[in-house]
Formats: structure tokens, C-alpha cells, sequence
């Protein structure tokens, strides 16, 4: 058993039609499906692939973009870790300075020398260590000023007194004028 459409009317011309006129009719059918594909379909097809080929362009631009970024981002950090471990490094040492500077400023105090004045001077910094220079001026009696260099002696700190003076201010009491350097290892 087999169906027969009998009221379609595509149907029944194409079964009542002469055979040339249907091989026409599918050739005329094929070759305006062919041209209407050509002018319709394709030019817009072109356009989207060169609006696709741009886009891909940008899109690569982009990439090497982010990641010339992403290696300098890469380098910044690297360099901001360094820095980073420099500030570390000055902050110990000011500390380290500092921390000395008190120990003789005390170390004056308890010696009984009073203090008249007293500058700090950077010097050059050498590889493993650091270097402050102080001028310091006080006044007191000879027993006080030999207590003061004792201690400085005595103590196990980077200290070292150089280029001091005595002078005999009035009966008992002396002007001490020295140069300190402290120094620290970076």
C-alpha cells in the first residue's frame, strides 16, 4: 500500500507534468537557490566574518596587551618586594642608630655630665655597615667625663670616640667637645 496525495496541487503538476519540463523546473529551482544564496546570503556571511576578523585582531591586540601588563605587574612586584626589604633593612638600622644614640645620651645623664649640644652628621654608608657621626659639647667635673668614656669603653656597641678635647672651663669643671661614630651592620 503506498499514499497518493489527490488535492495537492504541487503534486499532481509534477506528476502530470512532461519529464524535460520537470528536469527544467529543478534545474531553473537549483540555479536560482544557487544565485539567491550567492547575492543573499553570502556578502552577508563576508561581513560577518571580516567583523569577526576585526574583532579577533582586537581581541589579540588585547591579549599581548594584558600580557605586557601582566609581566611588568610581575616586575613591579618584584621590585616593590625589594624595596620593600630595603625599607625593612634602613628602618632596622635607624633603629639600630637610634637605639645607640639614646645609649650615649643616657650614658651622659648617668654619668653627670650636663649636655650642651649635640649635631649628627650621615656619613657615607659602606658595604656592611652603616655610619652616624655626633658632635657632642658637655660640661662636668674630670671624674665625670672619665666615667662617661669608661662606659663608652666598657660597652660591646660599634662606638668609637674620636678627635675629644678638654678645656678647663672653671675651677673643677671641664668642657668635653668629641666626635662619636656609631655604626651598625646592614
Amino acid at each position: 500500500m503506498y499514499f497518493i496525495p489527490r488535492n495537492n496541487a504541487l503534486y499532481s503538476y509534477v506528476a502530470h507534468t512532461n519529464q524535460k519540463k520537470r528536469y527544467l523546473f529543478t534545474v531553473v529551482f537549483f540555479t536560482l537557490f544557487i544565485i539567491g544564496i550567492s547575492y543573499g546570503i553570502i556578502p552577508f556571511l563576508e561581513y560577518y566574518t571580516m567583523m569577526y576578523e576585526q574583532e579577533i585582531k582586537v581581541l589579540e591586540h588585547h591579549y599581548h596587551y594584558a600580557r605586557t601588563i601582566s609581566k611588568k605587574n610581575h616586575d613591579l612586584k618584584q621590585n616593590i618586594v625589594r624595596i620593600q626589604q630595603e625599607l625593612d633593612t634602613h628602618k632596622a638600622n635607624d633603629i639600630c642608630l637610634k637605639n645607640k644614640l639614646l645609649f650615649i645620651l643616657d650614658t651622659l645623664q648617668q654619668s653627670g655630665l650636663k649636655i650642651n649640644s649635640y649635631g649628627i652628621q650621615k656619613e657615607k654608608n659602606g658595604q656592611w655597615y652603616i655610619a652616624e657621626k655626633a658632635h657632642f659639647d658637655s660640661t662636668g667635673s674630670l671624674h665625670n667625663i672619665l666615667s662617661f668614656l669608661d662606659t663608652i669603653k666598657a660597652s660591646n656597641r660599634m662606638i668609637s670616640v674620636s678627635q675629644w678635647s678638654l678645656a678647663l672651663v672653671e675651677k673643677d669643671i671641664f668642657t668635653l667637645h668629641c666626635d662619636i661614630t656609631i655604626l651598625c651592620l646592614v
